[in-house]
């Protein structure tokens, strides 16, 4: 399968499934050797000139696989990172802040009942 076929497979991550797609999307990441630059020891672009060209590649891989597996409403949260990790980064907040508010909701509706 290539790079492209491979993304359409993965179902875009909507206000429902970040658990699901984020982890879809790490093991993608690993096996594309472009997680590295997500959530390893080569997040920020080297200052050499050929290894920061090497590195672009990769992260313009890594964002476009980002941005084709996103709903087009989250699309407009991640256009201006400056690298995949802060893209990956701002993903995780905007997820994480709604299933912690979700949680609380759910939690005080339980506590309600009772």
């Amino acid at each position: 399968m290539d790079f492209a076929s491979t993304l359409n497979s993965v179902k875009k991550l909507n206000a429902n499934n970040y658990g699901s797609w984020s982890t879809r999307m790490q093991y993608y990441f690993l096996g594309q050797e472009l997680w590295d630059i997500i959530g390893g020891l080569d997040i920020i672009p080297p200052t050499d000139a050929e290894a920061a060209k090497s590195w672009k590649v990769k992260a313009g891989k890594a964002m476009y696989a980002l941005i084709v597996t996103i709903e087009d409403e989250f699309l407009q949260r991640i256009k201006n990172a400056k690298t995949p990790k802060e893209a990956w980064d701002t993903l995780a907040t905007i997820f994480t802040k709604k299933n912690d508010t979700r949680l609380q909701r759910l939690e005080n509706d339980l506590l309600s009942i009772s």
